[in-house]
């Protein structure tokens, strides 16, 4: 096993790196790494983190410093010594830190030539020219629901009659609340009344007579018994009806 630490963008990478042909992992848990953070004029402080599995044959810890902090890491793993790495700083903020070759401005453009990708300095402007493209939604879920939505609304219906009376019942309250208007004569429509002259003199307008009803003698019924109470009923009943004939 190898131990290495190193400053990379203002963090502390402490790497355990084994031997790619074991058969086996020399320990049964993961090493851990014991931190102490130092400050000037200020108290020490202690932190412990597990190493974490970077690639088949490397363990990795990533531990951040700030300012100017002095970190001292000491390697802890099952079955073995415990490893004190040399105490590091940064020994410049990170802000100021010299551009790297294949870094940066260098490297986006490489991957944009290559990928055929292109800047993007305003973000607003990457949904204006994102390409249209259709999309299908699927309707038989929503024609279903409506289906059985109006099957059970028919049954209520045949059972209550309830949209009827509703129904029904708006009509009818419609029809009270709307104001009736007054039929309008137009002048066309109205009759025309003659209007009599001055120097002729006004005629009563003739009174039709009445026609005459002729007198019709009722026809006697059938002879029947005078001591019997229908027969005298009967006669006075046809001497009524001659009279007002009459």
């Amino acid at each position: 096993m190898l131990l290495t630490q190193e400053i990379r963008d203002g963090d502390c990478f402490v790497d355990l790196h084994l031997d790619p042909g074991r058969k086996a992992d020399p320990f049964a848990n993961l090493p851990r790494v014991a931190i102490l953070h130092g400050l000037p004029d200020a108290a020490s402080a202690k932190e412990t983190v597990s190493l974490e599995w970077k690639r088949a044959d490397l363990l990795e810890a990533d531990i951040p410093i700030e300012g100017r902090e002095t970190v001292l890491n000491t390697v802890e793993i099952a079955g073995q010594q415990p490893v004190t790495l040399p105490p590091v700083c940064l020994p410049y903020s990170p802000e100021f830190a010299p551009d790297e070759p294949g870094r940066g401005a260098a490297a986006l453009a490489q991957i944009a030539m290559t990928t055929g990708g292109k800047e993007r300095v305003e973000i607003p402007k990457i949904w204006s020219e994102l390409p249209v493209r259709s999309r299908y939604v699927t309707l038989a879920p929503w024609l279903l629901v409506v289906a059985a939505f109006l099957f059970l609304l028919e049954i209520l219906e045949r059972r209550s009659g309830w949209l009827s009376k509703l129904a029904g019942s708006k009509i009818a309250a419609r029809a009270q609340s709307k104001p009736v208007e007054p039929e309008s004569e137009s002048p066309a429509s109205a009759p025309k009344t003659p209007q009599p002259h001055a120097n002729k003199s006004k005629s009563p307008a003739p009174v039709p007579a009445m026609a005459k009803t002729p007198k019709t003698k009722p026809v006697p019924d059938k002879p029947e018994d005078d001591s019997s109470t229908l027969g005298a009923m009967r006669k006075a009943r046809d001497r009524a009806r001659w009279k007002e004939n009459r």
